[in-house]
């Protein structure tokens, strides 16, 4: 018995109407050709008032598919599937049609190892959900509180998307910011603190936006590795780590191969680090990466600027599911980490477990690095 792709339809249809384009494929996908893009959908909870659906958009210039969760509630179960079209139209594709339509925009700079990246930044209106006493936040943008603070956070890709979320429900204030999908808890902490100021409130109330930025093509520079590469060589080091290999001994091995000096050593060093995050992982860890050159100069950045952080975490938990590695072979490569010496320091000298900060991850680089 087939799948009756009826749900998917009315979803979908209601989106193509709102766009004013795109065709439906009779399954769960919309092609927009114009465009390049292309969304699937899948319906994960479809109750008779609400339903869950969640949509993945690719695009030839985009890293990574960007993932969107929406929830549709309505009278009855066709108004739910229309209102999550249309919440996802709102919420998440005004600013992306904007962006890939050419149509006005803001610049916003990024200036990291010395250059400027240029992005055309298009948002999407401030969504409410309930009721509040005035209007508080009088720029009407969530964008406006974490403005001056986001460049910190971004790094040299072509396409950002960031989400912003702050919601406050009997007695509690939950808020969220992520960039393609991850958490910042350092700019979800300002939308906290602004959030303690809404006054008369509903019993809940939550605003909701979404910025594209797209990186002008005078300051963009292709990667010469795909997030799939990036992956694929993770795992291809991580054997070799269980192979009981140190980082110099790979790096020195890898030395005259075809890969990038750079990324190699990027990985090698982020790996360690990243499987104790992953691991370990009741402990306090900061998102402060110190590019340390044996001169002694260094810059500040944060996971979220280096493109192939998240990466090599998405290989780590890939390899986790599938492979399921012994304790030993875990033990073998978070040994490797700098973090892990300073947590297992910070255990021998009596420190309590849960209180134990494994701190910012130095990673050292050439002099001529190049971050991607």
């Amino acid at each position: 018995m087939g799948h009756n792709h009826k749900n998917e339809e009315t979803v979908l249809c209601n989106l193509i109407y709102l766009m004013d384009m795109g065709i439906y494929d009779g399954h769960n996908i919309l092609q927009i050709p114009s465009l390049n893009l292309k969304i699937s959908l899948f319906l994960n909870n479809v109750q008779e008032k609400i339903v869950q659906a969640i949509f993945s958009i690719e695009h030839p210039e985009f890293e990574e598919d960007i993932i969107e969760s929406v929830v549709g509630v309505g009278e009855n179960t066709k108004q739910a599937l229309e209102s999550a079209a249309k919440n996802f139209y709102n919420a998440t594709m005004t600013p992306l049609l904007a962006g890939l339509k050419d149509e006005n925009y803001d610049i916003f700079e990024v200036f990291l190892q010395k250059k400027i990246h240029l992005f055309r930044k298009y948002e999407s209106d401030l969504v409410c959900i309930g009721n509040k006493e005035s209007l508080i936040n009088q720029d009407n943008s969530l964008l406006s509180i974490i403005k001056d603070k986001l460049p910190l956070y971004l790094g040299t890709k072509k396409a950002y998307i960031i989400k912003l979320f702050a919601s406050h429900s009997v007695g509690e204030y939950i808020c969220e910011v992520r960039i393609n999908g991850v958490l910042v808890p350092a700019l979800r902490d300002m939308l906290v603190e602004y959030t303690k100021n809404w006054k008369n409130i509903s019993n809940y109330y939550a605003e909701k936006q979404c910025i594209f930025l797209l990186q002008e093509d005078s300051t963009y520079e292709v990667c010469p590795y795909t997030r799939q590469n990036i992956i694929d060589l993770t795992i291809k080091l991580i054997s070799a780590f269980e192979a009981g290999q140190t980082a110099e001994d790979i790096i020195y091995q890898l030395e005259d191969s075809d890969e990038n000096n750079d990324v190699i050593k990027e990985l090698v060093y982020l790996i360690p680090e990243i499987y104790c995050e992953v691991t370990l992982n009741n402990l306090k860890y900061s998102d402060i990466i110190v590019l340390m050159e044996e001169s002694g100069k260094n810059e500040i950045i944060h996971s979220t600027q280096m493109r192939n952080y998240s990466y090599v975490k998405e290989a780590i938990y890939t390899y986790f599911e599938k492979n399921k590695p012994s304790d030993s072979d875990i033990f073998k490569i978070i040994s490797q980490s700098k973090r892990y010496f300073k947590i297992e320091q910070e255990f021998n000298a009596g420190k309590d477990f849960k209180d134990i900060d494994a701190g910012y991850l130095v990673l050292p680089v050439d002099k001529d690095y190049r971050l991607f």
